[in-house]
């Protein structure tokens, strides 16, 4: 389906046993059928919703938001140069999140291999993330970390911006940031390689667990173990 102007929605009613591509140049892409093949959405100006179970998402807007919600699919790959991406309740094998200015935000979501999310200008929000691996890289923006666990690595590095763990946790985590605080709670014992050029460090002193590396060249280091409820 191509438009030039105009809103496109499908609903719930139809599935799609091959593949689906949408764009537009001017409008609104919705699609809540489910698609047993790939799954394609473009558009320049518009905001992008998808629902639904399919083979692969790809959804990319020039201007706009995209909104992934009870999505099932192996992979989910959404990019946005202005607006934000949000993935809401879904189950995938991998994530890759990417906005040039707007913030990116993850709620429920789980995934068996790697989450990966990307901003030049913008906050993350990872909340109640589960997944085999993570990469967040942010050129301006605060890192927020609620209830997300990775049962791998768990890499973070930012320009400008706070990184903030809320009962968070890695096997192993290694956090770069230049200007901006590390601080929060982690959920098992960690042995910590933190360095600050400016600012105050406190970590607890910890013998075993996962290596936990964190560096800033001007902010403050303030990390503390809570135990899971």
């Amino acid at each position: 389906v191509d438009v030039t102007t105009g809103d496109v929605s499908i609903p719930r009613d139809f599935t799609f046993s091959g593949n689906v591509a949408m764009s537009a140049g001017s409008g609104d892409l919705t699609l809540l059928a489910a698609v047993e093949g790939d799954t394609s959405l473009e558009t320049t100006t518009g905001d992008i919703t998808v629902e639904g179970k399919h083979k692969t998402v790809t959804a990319s807007a020039t201007t706009g938001d995209i909104i992934l919600r009870h999505v099932d699919a192996k992979e989910l790959n959404a990019s946005v140069t202005t607006g934000s991406v949000k993935v809401q309740k879904a189950v995938a094998v991998a994530v890759s999140a990417v906005s040039g200015t707007g913030d990116v935000i993850l709620e429920d979501v789980i995934t068996d291999d790697a989450i990966r999310v990307t901003t030049t200008t913008g906050d993350q929000q990872l909340l109640r993330v589960l997944c085999g691996g993570m990469t967040l890289r942010a050129g301006s923006g605060d890192i927020t970390l609620t209830e997300a666990t990775t049962l791998g690595h768990t890499d973070v590095e930012t320009t400008t911006g706070d990184v903030t763990f809320v009962r968070s946790d890695a096997v192993t985590l290694s956090v770069s940031v230049t200007t901006g605080d590390v601080t929060g709670s982690l959920l098992t014992p960690k042995i910590f390689s933190v360095t600050s050029t400016s600012g105050s460090v406190s970590v607890p002193k910890s013998t075993f667990g996962g290596l936990c590396e964190i560096k800033t060249t001007s902010g403050d280091i303030r990390i503390t173990i809570d135990q899971p409820l």
